[in-house]
């Protein structure tokens, strides 16, 4: 009976060494979390390694309960008492540097931080790190409405504050102080909008850079710096950002995004990428029209007008109200010579909008190819009272003008349309001269 006895205890006490033994692997290999759950705390060893693992997880008052249990289990160990009082020592510190975060100056604090990080009898964990990310933040905050963009200096307390975020994190991955760092670079972001439309791109852009820098994953940065380009006409630099935030798989990315980087390839004039990104763009939400009449201008602009046509009748059946769809099948027809057609669908789009200047115009050019210039008159007329200097309806007033020998009519609307064509305007007035010594004399 006695030999089974101390059996089951060796066996016992082989079973919270293995215990133990598992959670000091998991300990060391920084798995804290799966560490703690696999603390058997019957032995004082395993107490003690709960003890530290509550430390590195910055949850000093868990630290507390399992140093006292080692305490309690090993009165003797000298070792475990002085943990007990560097514990204490520490939580009172971390107290004192919190209350002078918040009650004293930001100065103050960051001394009193930098002067607790570096005393050797203080445990070592985050917390420390964490109230100096946050100090330094606040400093920068602070004083930012009166620092210089262009001075190397501008981001030094953010840059302070973001690094020791980052040792935050390097001494605990389980507080979440990533976080801190994303919500540095989104405030950025949002900061760097602000600039954009106040047209300060320069300022924007080195907000953008540095959320870049602080938090790469996040892609709403890219994004903005992606539209920052496309606003500078800067396309390469622009896909490049809006690729950076897509990620690998561009496919399944943001629908506006491939469709913006779709818009930058066809500036470009890399009319199969824009086709591309303009397909991934439709794919992903069908409803998008603006990504399927990318699609039909370029095709458009190839001389595909079959597969235009067929795109934008499709943009039609979903959005009746697409104006642009109708611009585009006038384009069409005009080029193909069937006015017949044209005229049809300049007619349908006016019914969904009365306010569609640009059909007006076209309707307009129109007439003047099938001779009726008095209604191009009209028409073009037309377009202007609803978008005053309209260029194209300025060109085509003028043509219907010079053809019924209006000669000052024609003259003073080909000069207003210089602001639209310099060039256009220029050649209509020296054949508006020539046509008027031919034909009206």
């Amino acid at each position: 009976m006695y030999k089974n006895f101390i059996l089951f205890i060796v066996f016992s006490s082989f079973l919270f060494s293995q215990d133990c033994n598992e959670a000091k692997i998991l300990y060391e290999s920084n798995q804290f979390e799966k560490a703690l759950k696999s603390v058997n705390s019957e032995s004082s060893e395993c107490s003690y390694l709960g003890f530290q693992i509550s430390v590195s997880l910055d949850d000093l008052n868990k630290a507390k309960e399992y140093i006292s249990k080692a305490i309690n289990q090993d009165e003797s160990n000298q070792n475990y008492k002085d943990s007990a009082k560097n514990l204490e020592a520490t939580i009172r510190a971390i107290t004192s540097a919190n209350y002078s975060l918040e009650n004293s100056s930001i100065d103050d604090a960051i001394l009193e931080y930098q002067t607790k990080i570096e005393d050797s009898s203080l445990l070592k964990n985050s917390l420390f790190h964490k109230g100096l990310g946050i100090a330094y933040k606040r400093k920068f905050y602070s004083l930012e409405s009166t620092l210089d963009i262009n001075s190397e200096n501008y981001f030094e307390y953010i840059d302070l504050s973001v690094q020791y975020f980052n040792e935050a994190n390097s001494i605990n991955p389980y507080a979440n102080y990533e976080d801190e760092i994303l919500n540095i670079s989104k405030k950025l972001t949002k900061d760097a909008k602000v600039k954009m439309k106040q047209e300060e791109y320069n300022f924007a852009l080195k907000l953008l850079n540095k959320s870049v820098e602080y938090y790469s994953d996040y892609n709403m940065a890219h994004f903005t710096k992606g539209e920052l380009y496309r606003k500078l006409q800067d396309y390469q630099l622009a896909i490049s950002s809006y690729l950076s935030g897509l990620g690998s798989n561009v496919k399944s990315g943001n629908y506006k995004i491939l469709y913006l980087a779709g818009l930058c390839y066809e500036r470009m004039g890399d009319f199969e990428k824009a086709k591309e990104f303009y397909g991934y763009s439709f794919s992903k939400k069908q409803s998008y029209t603006k990504a399927q009449f990318g699609l039909a201008n370029i095709l458009y602009n190839e001389q595909n007008y079959i597969e235009s046509e067929d795109n934008l009748f499709s943009i039609i059946d979903k959005d009746p109200t697409f104006i642009k769809a109708y611009e585009l099948l006038v384009n069409i027809y005009s080029d193909t010579e069937d006015y017949s057609k044209a005229k049809q669908y300049v007619d349908i789009g006016i019914e969904m909008d009365s306010k569609a200047y640009s059909l007006y115009a076209k309707r307009a050019r129109i007439y003047n190819k099938l001779e009726n210039y008095n209604a191009a008159i009209s028409d073009a007329e037309q377009s202007l009272k609803i978008k005053k200097r309209y260029g194209p309806a300025y060109i085509e007033l003028g043509t219907a003008n010079a053809f019924l020998c209006n000669k000052v009519a024609a003259e003073e609307a080909f000069i207003k349309s210089k602001k639209y064509n310099r060039r256009l305007a220029s050649e209509s007035l020296e054949w508006l001269k020539s046509h008027i010594k031919e034909a009206c004399n």
